[in-house]
């Protein structure tokens, strides 16, 4: 096809639009065709929710329409003629082609609708993309439905509430005015010729759509003048060059060279080879000019570009560029004369053109430009600023080639040649969306906000791109054009968690064990991001996944995921719509104590979202402090080692659970299987998960129902000597953590050094 035709970007809102002018129109119509119960409108409410571009093709035509008859001599009566015509018309294959409709005299014939279908031969011309245009037209005012689904067949419907060509509401007509333009796509086939008739047709559905009526035929019908379309035929030049003995003979439409060198024979029948080149005349191809849509705040300026193709390969070549801009003047205001705007862009400098610029009408320009050399480049012909855009975001305003005089597709190179395909454009005010992003409500004292959400947007175009929340939880997103669209909020799932910062934790496994042995009561927030296995209710296996992640194991399912209520919404066309918030939910997190680590690096919150946690060394620290003590001991090398840790000083202090991260020298001593034993312990209710993965790093978490209470051995190491005499190995805790935090506690490092080995522990002595 040779048009490209942007598809519409507002069809959500025009169907919303479109419903609510149709049922306006239902009600106030009937002032205007007393005496019938139905419209051509009426009929056409399935068809009305199709998308209508107003787009008109340019085209190299020589048009001898019919005489047309004089209508509505007397008005109301019943021998009023009200005549349509179709023109007839030559045009190039592949050209896009107008066929404009006109009609005779109206005045005061109370038209408010229209139907009709046009018949024509689809191997010789196809309806074009936007197969209609209204502007500049009797029908500019209408709402009109189209539909060229159905091969060989155009239905075209068309109303308004009010009466055409009825003084003073609208001009009187006079005769020789275009009802509606049809835009159509000439095929490659020369030779041919197709008639473009008014008949009555029933489709597959089926339903019936009538040749032409004028208000469904009341209370006349209308003279009905058809046109046709010719494609004349161009001729060959063929080359042929054979031997004596081979005569070809070649007869082809298109300009082709043809080289035969046949090889002679013997025999009764020669036997030849040929070589058939063909060069065939190029398809003639149109110029491609657009006007680029653009985005626009309220109450700036915005300027839009009239493009061109490459016009250094038109033939021929171009040296003027006449065109008709429409656009709707209470969005956009015009600049002020003398060029309204109206600059010369990159091709329109390209041969030094002149440019004249005039506003015959509110929301109409007609611009100019030509030179004594030809256009060259691709690009810009013009930019038209226009000074202010107003209207509440979502709103647009097209800008069309709009047909005027003989030029039904409002834009002319030369006088026609080179030919030229258009493709309107708009300028969207953008709608805007802002909102914020909160943790789940775990406090009514201080709402937790979340930074770094990604917004995303999903749906038409222009589709914003994605936002993040800032520090505040706040986020706002501009660009939205007359789509629907939907926003997603999400966030990365945290990955290596450190202890004490991590918010999950295995305080959150221990409050999530009280919970399944209902010593605790949850929330139903509580409940949803314990739940990190996904199973039907809250279980132990939500707990152990919890401590794991605690101390980086693999494979905790949904443990420190992402997850925001609503989960995403839908705008059917964004406006400017403010508070469109989101909660966020970490998942393993049911005590609440997350913090915006980029606030408050490593350190967890309490429920109100104030930092607590305070890490003491062994000096530091009152007396009534919890202290945990690892021993400074003497083992054997290649020995197996057990390492006990005190702790004093956890009476009444609701303590469920501990983490911590143990340094160690792995020259010296390495983890053995069971690296963390409890039994025997004050921790012996407890449950423990140990990694111990990383050289030199173990990773513990203990939790459980149980509290606590008591003092003695808190746990114990076991290790392997695999050092040599004398060397030693520190213990340094790193991260303790006792439940989440906020319980003060001093704690002091210990060290394991090895001794020379004895008979009994020393491999393969006897």
């Amino acid at each position: 096809m040779l048009s490209n035709q942007k598809p519409s970007r507002f069809m959500s809102a025009k169907v919303s639009i479109f419903s609510a002018i149709a049922l306006a129109l239902l009600m106030s119509v009937t002032a205007f065709a007393s005496g019938s119960s139905r419209f051509a409108f009426i009929d056409s409410a399935a068809e009305i929710f199709g998308s209508q571009n107003n787009v008109a093709q340019n085209s190299t035509v020589t048009s001898s329409a019919n005489t047309m008859m004089v209508g509505c001599s007397n008005p109301g009566g019943g021998t009023d003629q009200r005549s349509v015509t179709l023109p007839n018309i030559v045009a190039a294959g592949g050209s896009s082609i107008s066929l404009p409709i006109t009609v005779a005299d109206m005045t005061n014939c109370a038209i408010i609708s229209y139907d009709m279908n046009v018949d024509f031969n689809p191997m010789v011309i196809q309806p074009a993309p936007s197969s209609t245009t209204v502007a500049g037209t009797l029908s500019a005012n209408m709402l009109i439905t189209a539909n060229s689904g159905n091969p060989g067949h155009l239905t075209v419907s068309g109303f308004q509430a009010q009466p055409l060509c009825n003084p003073p509401t609208t001009p009187a007509c006079v005769g020789g005015e275009t009802l509606v333009i049809l835009n159509f796509i000439v095929q490659n086939v020369s030779g041919t010729a197709t008639s473009v008739a008014f008949a009555d047709y029933t489709d597959p559905m089926p339903a019936f759509h009538p040749a032409f009526v004028w208000n469904e035929g009341d209370p006349i019908g209308a003279p009905l003048n058809n046109g046709s379309v010719t494609v004349p035929s161009f001729t060959a030049t063929n080359t042929n060059t054979p031997t004596p003995s081979a005569t070809n003979t070649s007869t082809s439409t298109g300009t082709a060279t043809n080289t035969n060198t046949p090889t002679p024979s013997n025999t009764a029948t020669p036997t030849s080879t040929a070589t058939n080149t063909f060069t065939p005349t190029p398809t003639p191809q149109c110029a491609q000019v657009d006007i680029e849509d653009s985005d626009a705040t309220n109450g700036q300026p915005v300027t839009i570009s009239v493009t061109t193709s490459d016009t250094t390969v038109l033939s021929p070549q171009a040296y003027s560029a006449d065109f008709h801009i429409s656009y709707d003047p209470s969005v956009l205001t015009t600049d002020v004369a003398p060029f309204y705007g109206v600059a010369l862009g990159s091709v329109g400098m390209s041969n030094f053109s002149t440019l004249t610029v005039s506003h015959p009408s509110a929301g109409s320009l007609e611009i100019s430009l030509f030179s004594t050399t030809p256009f060259s480049g691709s690009g810009d012909l013009v930019t038209i600023t226009f000074p202010t855009v107003t209207g509440a975001p979502g709103l647009f305003s097209p800008i069309n080639f709009a047909p005027y005089l003989n030029h039904p597709a409002g834009f002319l190179y030369n006088e026609g040649f080179p030919t030229a395909c258009v493709t309107d454009g708009s300028v969207s005010i953008r709608g805007e969306l802002s909102g914020n992003v909160r943790y789940r409500p775990v406090s009514a004292v201080q709402p937790r906000w979340i930074p770094n959400t990604t917004m995303t947007s999903t749906g038409g175009a222009p589709n914003p791109a994605p936002v993040l929340t800032n520090a505040s939880g706040s986020y706002a997103m501009s660009g939205f054009g007359s789509m629907s669209y939907t926003i997603t909020p999400s966030r990365l799932g945290s990955t290596a968690p450190n202890t004490h910062g991590s918010s999950i934790s295995a305080y959150d496994a221990s409050i999530t064990a009280q919970r399944v042995v209902h010593l605790i009561v949850f929330s139903a927030d509580q409940d949803y991001v314990a739940n990190v296995t996904g199973a039907l209710q809250v279980t132990s296996n939500d707990s152990t996944m919890m401590a794991s992640w605690a101390v980086n194991l693999p494979n905790t399912i949904f443990t420190g995921d992402w997850r925001f209520q609503p989960v995403s919404r839908t705008y059917p066309m964004v406006t400017n719509q403010t508070n469109e918030n989101y909660v966020g939910y970490l998942m393993g997190d049911p005590s609440g104590n997350w913090c915006d680590p980029t606030q408050v690096p490593a350190i967890p919150c309490n429920a109100n979202g104030t930092v607590i946690g305070e890490f003491r060394g062994s000096n530091s620290g009152p007396e009534r402090a919890t202290n945990v003590t690892a021993p400074k001991m003497t083992a054997p090398a290649g020995s197996d080692i057990v390492v006990p840790v005190s702790v004093q000083g956890t009476a009444n202090k609701g303590i469920i659970s501990y983490q911590f991260d143990l340094r160690y020298d792995p020259a010296v001593i390495q983890p053995q299987a069971n690296a963390v034993t409890l039994a025997g312990t004050v921790s012996s209710e407890f449950s423990v998960v140990v990694n111990s993965t990383t050289p030199g790093l173990m990773k513990v978490a203990v939790y459980g129902p149980a509290t606590l209470n008591q003092s003695g051995t808190l746990l114990n190491f076991h290790f392997n000597g695999v050092g040599n005499a004398f060397d030693v190995s520190p213990l340094t805790w790193e991260n303790f953590m006792l439940n989440e935090g906020g319980i003060k506690m001093n704690i002091v490092n210990g060290e394991v050094r090895l001794s020379p080995a004895t008979a009994n522990n020393v491999s393969g002595d006897n």
